[in-house]
This record gives C-alpha cells, sequence and structure tokens, in this order.
C-alpha cells in the first residue's frame, strides 16, 4: 500500500510484521522535521549525532539514539547554504544519513510549480524568508494553516513508532513547528518521554547548541 502526493507514489507505508525488542526507557527515538529546523551554514554533519548524544547525555548519562526518522525536501537540507554549493551538500547530508543504520531519510515532493507561460517558479514555503511568510500567513491563526506534507509524514512516523518502540522510551523532536503539539502531546498520554530541540538545537531540558 502507498500513499499518493498530489498523484506521485511517495512511499510504501513501514508496518513490521515482527514483535520489536522491548524499548529501554533511555532509549532515545529522534524525529527530525529538517524543513523546519535547517542546519547553519557550513555545519559538519558528520558531527551530528555525536552532538546530540552528548546534548542527551548532559540530560541523563544512559540516553542513547537508537533511531532516527529524518523527513524534509532534499534541498532544504543545504538551504543556507551558498547557490552553487547547494546540490552537492544536500546530496553528501542525504548520503550521511543513509549510510547509518539507525536512520530512515524520507524525502518529499517539491511543491514548487514554474508557469508554462511565463517560466515563473513559485517557492516553497521552506524557501521563503520571514517576512515572506508572514506575509503570505496573513490573518491566519495558528491553528488554521494547512499542515504540509512532511509534518504529516512525520505525525505517521510517531503511530509507527507506538508499534515498534512501545514506552517506556523517549522521543526527541527536532523541529521548529508549532502543528506538532497534538503529535505530542498523544506521545506524552501513550508513556513516551517527549524531548524537544528548536531553533538550531537549542534543547528543551538544556542550553548547549549542537
Amino acid at each position: 500500500m502507498f500513499i499518493k502526493f498530489n498523484g506521485a507514489q511517495l512511499l510504501p507505508l513501514r508496518w513490521k510484521t515482527v514483535v520489536s525488542t522491548k524499548s529501554q526507557p533511555d532509549d532515545v527515538h529522534v524525529i527530525r522535521d529538517w524543513d523546519n529546523a535547517p542546519l547553519p551554514t557550513g555545519y559538519d554533519i558528520e558531527t551530528l549525532f555525536t552532538k546530540m548524544e552528548e546534548g542527551l547525555k548532559k540530560h541523563n548519562p544512559s540516553m542513547t539514539i537508537k533511531s532516527v526518522v529524518a523527513c524534509g525536501e532534499h534541498y532544504a537540507l543545504a538551504i543556507n547554504e551558498e547557490e552553487g554549493k547547494k546540490k552537492k551538500i544536500a546530496d553528501d547530508r542525504t548520503r550521511f544519513f543513509k549510510q547509518d543504520t539507525r536512520c530512515t531519510i524520507i524525502k518529499v515532493p517539491s511543491r514548487k510549480r514554474t508557469c508554462d507561460g511565463c517560466g515563473h517558479t513559485f517557492p516553497n514555503v521552506s524557501d521563503l524568508t520571514e517576512q515572506q511568510r508572514a506575509d503570505r500567513f496573513k490573518g491566519q491563526d495558528e491553528y488554521s494553516r494547512v499542515t504540509d506534507v512532511g509534518d504529516a509524514i512525520l505525525a505517521r512516523e510517531m503511530i509507527i513508532l507506538n508499534f515498534n518502540h512501545p514506552p517506556p522510551c523517549c522521543v526527541l523532536l527536532v523541529s521548529a513547528d508549532k502543528d506538532f503539539e497534538s503529535s505530542m502531546n498523544f506521545m506524552t498520554r501513550r508513556g513516551y518521554k517527549v524531548l524537544l530541540s528548536f531553533e538550531i538545537f537549542q534543547v528543551g531540558f538544556g542550553s548547549g547548541r549542537n
């Protein structure tokens, strides 16, 4: 069974058919929304998980990253890089995620559209400046903005996590997007310890930068 997005095949549902190993309280499962938690310019992707675990261990020395689901548009992986370098950096960062056996990487379709008449390309929300975002969503409250496809996929991944890695364990959401509030409330009610990292990895339980 496949999810469809604008008529295109996206990805299969990833239900496991075997019972997973029992979770431990200090296991950490990372949900990373790279569209809404962009890496800073020149960031060394090879240090990403090491720095994340260093931050986690300041909170609890027993915490260990067990799984990572990372989702977003391909070029958003390098959104803060120079124009001529974005493709190579995005490709390199994709390979980094793919070579780590803990990771599942999900690329969402680009929602850019090009006019056949004038050739003008309409940007995705992730390409907009803060002022452009404010202008586009002017007059909308925090509940009326439509959730994008990446948010929906990650919300689904949290439901799958309930089956594959039931509590007690931890969920670390890396995102500055408020659309995950309902999903985080759901995970808390299910018995997960929920951690939040935002604003270029300002970890919710500490002040260290990753």
